[in-house]
């Protein structure tokens, strides 16, 4: 990243893997340079599918 002037950045979707950046970009700005729009429809803030549908096979006992 450029040092000398801020960087905005634009992230389409607001999906898992749009948050898991969103959150690691904004981790790694120690100086707060980055800015960032994320566009995106989804109804609902980004969950992890992957595990909500592990751990719901577990209570309910599917396999």
């Amino acid at each position: 990243m450029r040092q000398d002037r801020p960087t905005h950045v634009v992230v389409i979707g607001a999906g898992m893997v749009a948050h898991k950046f969103a959150e690691t970009l904004l981790a790694k700005d120690d100086a707060r340079r980055v800015s960032l729009t994320v566009i995106g429809d989804e109804p609902f803030a980004p969950y992890d599918r992957v595990h909500l549908t592990s751990r719901s096979r577990r209570t309910t006992g599917c396999i």
